[in-house]
């Protein structure tokens, strides 16, 4: 296969993983509104179609399908600034489709049910809760899920099994965390393309999905490297010295 092709792969594999992401994600925000689902089930439907999506992709992309964690990636310098750049554009694409695709599909009864027409299933700030803790919310969360992330995927090598199964897992205990006061989008395409496709891309509160989630996957992922991977460093360097000082006794 050339080049070219699997650079194609792999923006087709980034847009459709947040296109699902979004769309499973944003029915089940739908129907959680409506009454008929509760927010573990939200959160279920959030871990399964991310750790599914993240095993299947895994091999292909990478599995990014959130700009928080291209972004954290390319900071500390696991990913090309390029190939973020290729890879965010695939990711607002598919979750712009995913928004249309939504629209389309909504079924009318939800209108005369959901005050919110035409939510479109993206998160929402809870009128009662400050912007500034919603900020904090989305930024700590996303941190733990960049956090996962580097932790499962990068240093430890995982398998692609465990990596989706984390991934998944802290999402979804996310949502069960915050869900109730933001949404818990930990994604800024979670709420980018559902949210212009209904027209409340401007709601109030609507910068901390944008702001909050890239800050927080940034300072997960600065903090992984240059705290947390510098001590395993520091031990298995320790280790190799040890090693070789007994090999240089006998």
């Amino acid at each position: 296969m050339s080049s070219d092709r699997k650079e194609f792969n792999k923006l087709i594999m980034e847009a459709l993983g947040t296109f699902a992401l979004c769309y499973v994600g944003g029915w089940a925000v739908e129907w959680n509104i409506h009454g008929s689902l509760d927010l573990p089930g939200v959160a279920l439907a959030h871990f399964v179609v991310l750790s599914m999506f993240i095993y299947i992709g895994f091999d292909i992309s990478g599995s990014n399908f959130n700009p928080a964690v291209s972004i954290a990636l390319m900071l500390t310098g696991y990913q090309k600034s390029e190939d973020t750049i290729r890879y965010i554009i695939a990711q607002c694409v598919g979750s712009l489709i995913a928004g249309f695709a939504l629209l389309t599909s909504r079924p009318h009864s939800l209108d005369a049910k959901v005050a919110a027409i035409h939510q479109l299933g993206h998160p929402s700030l809870d009128p009662t809760y400050s912007q500034l803790n919603g900020f904090f919310c989305e930024f700590f969360a996303t941190g733990c899920l960049v956090l996962c992330v580097f932790c499962a995927g990068i240093h430890k090598k995982a398998s692609a099994e465990a990596v989706s199964t984390c991934v998944g897992m802290s999402l979804g205990l996310m949502i069960l965390a915050i869900g109730n006061y933001t949404g818990a989008a930990l994604n800024p395409c979670r709420v980018l393309g559902p949210a212009i496709l209904s027209g409340r891309y401007m709601e109030r509160g609507f910068w901390i999905y944008y702001i909050g989630t890239v800050a927080g996957g940034a300072c997960a992922g600065i903090a992984y490297k240059y705290i947390f991977i510098e001590d395993e460093l520091e031990k298995e360097e320790g280790i190799s010295t040890a090693i070789k000082a007994e090999l240089n006794k006998i």
